[in-house]
């Protein structure tokens, strides 16, 4: 144990060396600072999640009247929490130390910094954008205010009847399960697709950090015993009720939301199981996360942000006719593209109008893959144009990016249709690698 410890320190301490040279050779890059942060945060917050998942596994596993072990409080939730701060805090000394500054402050900084490197599409090398010094705190407010309205709405739809009919459909408008949770893919579409244009690094910052509170949340309902952590635990756990399917493996959520599933509960002599941990919505995020990340990163690499030089060597098909911009953009999309437009575009018309199935592929349809196929170009196509430069016009950008776009997409299409375990995560890289190899 000694040789572990130190070990993990020699670790830690290079891993903070490391970072910190990044984090002062990159102030000068576009979001490379942000990138930095950003990394160090999700490391952070992994460990803190595992951290506190161990401690509560061994709260569960313990039979004694104390603490699993002699540091640990008695209390389940307290040392839980107690664990969580304790990471926390080591998270907060590590930022501080690659930063060489005040995590809060820094922060601030960032939200109310008024210049901004030029990310934007229609923006040249070494070009600066002027950003009201209130555009990120705005854009912040506008987000909680969406997704406040959006899980309350959502849940309405996603409510079983009063009269406990059994089925998919109820007078209250409730939906399929499978359609619900797609318009949580709707959603990452409404909120992503104009910061990734207007304000990169922004939305780089903001993924990881909704990673990381999506994680914390789902510590809070699977943790902590039967009703989770309090306060969150049991209201997390009603909601993702409402959602989730067999595939997650949530007893709790299949006998008080499910509407697909047996009726049946537990029985009450049966001791009391945490519940398997329910991914999907980070899956989900972590799949409109990494394409923005990765093309930030090879963009910064290329020397100059994403707006680069449009003339460069090495750039060819799409991306040579018409500059970087729009194909970058298209690339920091691809997740929200694949996700956000195609899945939800298959899932909703295969189900309603789906007569073809694929073979060997369940429940998927050929008419549900053309219709993936069909949005995911009208969005692909209406970002690049979006992104082109003032002297192209959106038809000419359309007409540049279309005979690249048509093979990748119809390539993702296709992998949607016989994708069933971790779609969220294999859609996007897939549509990312191929998106990236046609356009740029």
């Amino acid at each position: 144990m000694q040789g572990v410890a130190l070990a993990t320190v020699a670790a830690a301490r290079a891993t903070v060396a490391a970072s910190s040279e990044r984090c002062s050779a990159d102030e000068e890059q576009p979001c490379g600072q942000v990138s930095a942060v950003a990394a160090c945060g999700l490391a952070g917050a992994c460990w803190l999640v595992t951290a506190a998942l161990a401690v509560d596994a061994a709260y569960a596993e313990s039979s004694r009247g104390r603490g699993p072990l002699p540091w640990l409080p008695a209390s389940r939730v307290a040392g839980v929490y107690g664990t969580m701060a304790a990471a926390g805090l080591a998270v907060v000394v590590w930022l501080w130390v690659v930063l060489r500054r005040s995590p809060l402050l820094w922060l601030l900084a960032f939200l109310a910094e008024a210049p901004a490197e030029a990310l934007g599409p229609r923006h040249g090398p070494g070009a600066t954008a002027l950003v009201p010094s209130f555009h990120r705190a705005a854009t912040l407010a506008a987000w909680g205010a969406c997704i406040a309205a959006f899980v309350h709405a959502v849940a309405f739809t996603a409510t079983a009847p009063a009269s406990g009919t059994v089925g998919e459909h109820s007078a209250r408008c409730a939906l399929p399960k499978t359609v619900a949770r797609k318009l949580f893919h709707g959603l990452v579409v409404v909120l992503f697709s104009p910061v990734a244009a207007s304000d990169p690094c922004l939305l780089a910052l903001a993924f990881a950090v909704a990673l990381a509170l999506l994680a914390l949340l789902e510590v809070c309902r699977a943790a902590g015993g039967a009703r989770g952590l309090p306060p969150l635990g049991e209201p997390l756990r009603r909601y993702y009720g409402r959602f989730v399917d067999g595939r997650e493996g949530a007893r709790e959520g299949a006998r008080e939301g499910s509407s697909e599933g047996s009726r049946g509960s537990p029985d009450a002599g049966a001791p009391q199981r945490a519940p398997q941990l329910v991914l999907t919505p980070l899956y989900l995020l972590a799949g409109c996360a990494v394409p923005h990340w990765a093309a930030l990163a090879m963009a910064v690499g290329a020397g100059g942000g994403t707006g680069g030089t449009s003339g460069t060597s090495g750039t060819s098909g799409a991306s040579g006719a018409m500059g970087r911009q729009p194909a970058e953009l298209v690339v920091r999309l691809a997740g929200v593209v694949a996700l956000g437009v195609g899945d939800a575009a298959a899932a909703v018309v295969g189900r309603r109008v789906g007569r073809t199935q694929w073979p060997g592929g369940g429940q998927r349809t050929v008419e549900g893959s053309a219709a993936a196929l069909a949005a995911m170009l009208i969005a692909a196509t209406a970002a690049g144009s979006a992104a082109a430069p003032g002297s192209q016009g959106p038809i000419a950008v359309a007409a540049a990016l279309l005979p690249a776009l048509v093979p990748a997409l119809a390539l993702v299409a296709l992998v949607e249709a016989y994708a069933t375990a971790i779609d969220n995560l294999v859609l996007p890289l897939y549509a990312t690698a191929l998106l990236t190899v046609a356009l740029l």
